[in-house]
């Protein structure tokens, strides 16, 4: 049976709000499992992650970094081939991180985030988040 695009709305936007809170849990294999195949495309960095193990490196480096990183997504944009979540990341630089020395100072950055998923049969919804997009 097919679903109906609200359904499928529905669900992509709980596993997006699943991948937040592990986020915001800090807990780097739970936002790895929110992936069909885990990718990060961090643009202040110039990093393109693919993979469960480094995209999981790269999110313990974060939490290690900003022992109180934050996700806040407030709004979503739905569209035919997947879902849009657009909000700020924040925390304490207090650790060094990706070789950059720690600063003390609060951070805050805007986001978007564009998660697609593809329905199949017998399987209808694999999450994707295609590319994470950080700006400051």
């Amino acid at each position: 049976m097919a679903l109906s695009s609200a359904e499928i709305a529905r669900k992509r936007e709980s596993i997006v709000r699943a991948h937040v809170d592990a986020e915001n849990r800090h807990d780097a294999s739970g936002v790895v499992s929110t992936f069909h195949q885990p990718k990060y495309e961090v643009m202040p960095l110039g990093a393109v992650l693919n993979g469960a193990q480094p995209v999981a490196e790269f999110l313990g480096g974060v939490f290690e970094g900003f022992p109180d990183f934050a996700a806040h997504v407030p709004s979503f944009v739905h569209a035919d081939l997947g879902v849009i979540a657009e909000g700020r990341f924040t925390g304490t630089h207090k650790h060094d991180w990706s070789g950059i020395p720690a600063t003390g100072r609060t951070w805050h950055a805007r986001s978007r985030r564009v998660g697609r998923a593809k329905v199949r049969p017998f399987c209808p919804l694999v999450p994707g988040m295609a590319f994470q997009r950080v700006s400051t």
